[in-house]
């Protein structure tokens, strides 16, 4: 097998890892950091005991974040246009309704964080750069470069063409008119 088969074996065996690195430790990290950034519940808070220290379990998130990363089939299937404006609106709409399928259902959890606005940034961003990759690795193809012409930088001088036009006629000797 030639290079150019070792290099799309090694692609091709990379892109599902990716996909199935970010599906799987990005709810991990978020798991953590719910875990370890609960506000401390006051005497006020003790009557909503069970909202106040609501973290989800880290198989829910696991769940939560695939059904979040739905949104992107349907997308793939329109990132094939290649129209690039259309592209990037589609990365936008993307990861905004991913990340806010998971924003919406983690409000609780988000709540009672002590960094709640960070997290909310940071599912939001993760969701943007998994939006962009997925276009840019899979679907993006870019324009040709422009074809340039070499550009003359002085006009032909008349003995060249005098001399080309006595070639043409005497290879052309029919072609006599005055």
């Amino acid at each position: 097998m030639g290079t150019t088969g070792t290099t799309t074996s090694t692609w091709s065996r990379t892109r599902p890892t990716c996909i199935f690195l970010y599906a799987n430790i990005l709810p991990v990290i978020l798991w953590a950091l719910f875990k370890y950034s609960l506000k401390p519940i006051d005497d006020a808070d003790a009557v909503e005991t069970d909202s106040a220290t609501y973290t989800p379990t880290l198989l829910s998130l696991m769940c939560i974040y695939g059904y979040s990363l739905a949104i992107y089939i349907p997308v793939s299937i329109l990132w094939v246009i290649n129209i690039s404006l259309l592209q990037w609106l589609l990365v936008i709409t993307a990861a905004l309704l991913s990340g806010t399928v998971l924003i919406a259902v983690l409000t609780p959890a988000l709540r009672n964080s002590q960094f709640s606005l960070f997290l909310i940034i940071g599912i939001l961003s993760a969701h943007i750069v998994l939006a962009a990759g997925f276009m840019l690795y899979f679907f993006y193809n870019p324009p040709d470069s422009p074809v340039t012409m070499p550009v003359p930088t002085a006009a032909p001088a008349p003995s060249v063409l005098k001399a080309v036009t006595q070639a043409a006629k005497a290879v052309l000797p029919g072609n006599r008119t005055r």
